[in-house]
């Protein structure tokens, strides 16, 4: 622990000035008293007093018989100031006595000498357990000592980096400590001044690059330590030898903050020159500095030598041919490029340094509208289902859906877009059903979405129903359409056509009804027309019927017509 120097002093008891002492209310002290002497206290030098001034055989108002000069002690170490007070009774005077109660203090008395001690050995400015009175003055503080050790690392050559190093010191009274690291160089032989690089703080190694100066032939290192008082003395490093080289430079025309999609390609091209004649110099680069890689090697005629590196994206890596450089990239996250030119004597080029952003391939975004519950259904009718699907890149996508263990079926291929299709009743179970639709775009990245569909069976009779039939026009198109149906009289009959052309959606119109004639006595036949402005060789008829009761057995017994 940190030691402090201590003053001692003699440790005092008092018991203050008299102005400052509890007197009763209304009265006051050093009166005279009808021809008597004046009362008076006089210090006796120990921090008491005495009184003078009274006689010894006071009786009558008098409160005690005292001696003169007494001071007196109570039990609870205080003592009793006594002062005196002008009392009228009847034609003549005397003086009475008072008491006040003073609490002794104890105060620093006269210097003794001074200690050395831990903080907290004695009070910072107060009476210690051994009676004396001390005062904590200034810390005594001991210097670091010298760092046990200093090295440098690195090719002592102009223009090159150099990593020095330096052993911990220590601190007796515990203090941190922080370095103080100097360097000078040797210009053809001749010492030059040191150059102070300041406070390293706790680090304990710092990289300087030698200046590119053919007179440097030699340079030396110094460091010491400090603990916020004292620096320790100089520890200096081996006096190192410097050959002269020129350090290679490098132009990058990678440009900066590109944004690359998938498949696309990051050119890493430019130039380096050394004008070293004869050096072997080599242009590395790195990615996020996880990377160390060279791009191109050769030796140095003096002139810029060319080099180029291509990487390409793909499947959300950054990729060298099959080599995969960066994984797992991400979509807004920056990316460090960095790119310099080292020479075969430790010379290092300034690095080139470059951001870029990578986009990755993302999955298609399948959407499906909402689906409403429909009621009164067949086995022969189908629901059909809409949705929309998007590529975040742009590219085509191949939409699929799949029911159980049937294989997937085709509904889009294509540009992001809408899309429909329709399910027959018939291909879903009784219960619940998976719908799972697949979106899946060029680089095969896909999207899914289930779809849950509750197929619940109502076996309550019907009076209701539909039947659908395809006409097929012997000329291949029609655009009037004629229908005769014989039914039995008491079936309700409504008939509605569409009429489009082939892969496009039906689109049911009510059809006219044109007569109605019996038959038999139990039968009708009615008559249906539907027109329409161009020939259409898309034709489906849609009969709506009506029996009169669940015992019913009404039924259609003949459907002819023609096509015009």
């Amino acid at each position: 622990m940190a030691q402090y120097y201590y003053d001692r002093y003699t440790a005092v008891e008092s018991i203050g000035s008299p102005s400052s002492w509890a007197w009763p209310a209304n009265s006051w002290w050093n009166q005279q008293g009808g021809g008597y002497p004046n009362l008076s206290l006089a210090p006796r030098g120990d921090g008491s007093y005495i009184i003078t001034g009274i006689g010894t055989n006071y009786t009558g108002d008098m409160a005690y018989d005292l001696p003169v000069g007494s001071v007196l002690y109570n039990s609870s170490g205080y003592v009793n100031a006594i002062r005196g007070t002008k009392v009228d009774h009847s034609a003549w005077h005397m003086s009475a006595i008072e008491f006040a109660n003073i609490p002794k203090s104890t105060v620093r008395g006269s210097y003794v000498g001074s200690v050395v001690a831990e903080n907290g050995t004695y009070p910072a400015n107060g009476k210690a357990s051994d009676g004396y009175w001390y005062v904590r003055g200034s810390m005594l503080n001991n210097a670091p000592t010298v760092p046990p050790s200093i090295t440098a690392t690195g090719t002592f050559s102009t223009g090159t980096n150099v990593t020095i190093s330096w052993g911990a010191s220590t601190d007796s009274e515990g203090s941190a400590i922080s370095y103080y690291l100097e360097r000078r160089h040797y210009k053809n032989g001749v010492a030059q001044a040191w150059d102070s690089y300041g406070s390293q703080g706790v680090s304990r190694s710092l990289t300087l690059s030698i200046p590119d100066d053919p007179t440097i032939n030699r340079v030396e290192y110094r460091v010491r330590a400090y603990d916020g008082n004292a620096f320790s003395a100089y520890r200096n490093s081996t006096i190192y030898e410097v050959t002269s080289n020129k350090v290679p430079t490098i132009t990058l025309n990678t440009t900066d903050n590109r944004t690359l999609f998938e498949n696309d390609s990051l050119s890493i091209d430019g130039t380096t020159t050394d004008t070293d004649t004869g050096n072997v110099i080599t242009v590395r680069y790195s990615l996020n500095g996880v990377t160390d890689k060279a791009i191109a090697t050769a030796i140095s005629a003096g002139v810029a030598i060319p080099f180029s590196k291509v990487l390409q994206v793909k499947n959300s890596k950054l990729m060298d041919g099959e080599t995969v450089l960066l994984d797992n990239l991400i979509e807004g996250q920056a990316n460090t490029l960095r790119v310099w030119a080292t020479d075969d004597k430790g010379g290092v080029s300034t690095e080139q340094v470059r951001t870029f952003f990578v986009t990755p391939n993302r999955p298609p975004s399948l959407t499906i509208d909402s689906f409403t519950q429909k009621v009164g259904l067949i086995d022969s009718d189908y629901i059909t289902i809409t949705g929309s699907v998007v590529d975040p890149e742009g590219g085509n996508v191949l939409v699929k859906y799949q029911i159980g263990e049937v294989n997937p079926i085709q509904v889009h291929d294509g540009p992001g877009g809408k899309f429909t299709f329709d399910i027959p009743l018939a291909n879903l179970i009784d219960g619940e059903n998976s719908i799972i639709l697949l979106a899946t775009d060029s680089l095969n990245f896909t999207s899914q979405k289930t779809l849950k569909v509750t197929k619940a069976v109502n076996k309550t009779e019907l009076l209701q129903s539909v039947r659908r039939y395809k006409a097929l026009p012997p000329k291949g198109s029609a655009k009037n359409v004629i229908i005769w149906v014989q039914r039995d009289i008491n079936l309700s009959l409504s008939a509605e056509a569409s009429m489009v052309m082939q892969n496009e959606a039906e689109n049911f119109v009510e059809m006219t009804k044109t007569n109605s004639a019996p038959v038999t006595d139990t039968i009708t036949e009615d008559e249906f027309t539907i027109s329409s402005d161009l020939p259409k060789d898309d034709i489906v008829f849609q009969f709506n019927m009506t029996r009169s009761s669940i015992d019913s057995t009404d039924s259609i017994h003949l459907i002819s017509g023609g096509f015009e």
